[in-house]
């Protein structure tokens, strides 16, 4: 019996590329970076990075993040950073 070959699956529409920043601060990226400690603790790192400039704009460490944290603490570190910037510290 001779089976047929998979077929590759295809985009379902055209890629655009994305818009780069082209003056610093309206595009930023976060990220969450996890290490395990000696003690077999996680630690995790939330970074958050000016596209334009690549210039780390906050760290926030944490050894404990729930839902909670994933959604309430990226509004309140975006209010932060804004304010830096309104204040012209960034």
């Amino acid at each position: 019996m001779v089976r047929p070959q998979k077929r590759r699956e295809r985009a379902q529409r055209q890629r655009v590329p994305r818009r780069r920043a082209t003056r610093p601060n309206p595009k930023w990226s976060m990220d969450f970076i996890a290490q395990r400690l000696p003690d077999g603790r996680w630690i995790r790192v939330l970074t958050v990075v000016n596209q334009f400039t690549r210039e780390c704009l906050a760290l926030f460490a944490d050894n404990a993040t729930g839902a909670y944290d994933r959604t309430a603490r990226p509004h309140a570190i975006g209010a932060y950073l804004i304010g830096l910037i309104q204040v012209g510290l960034r």
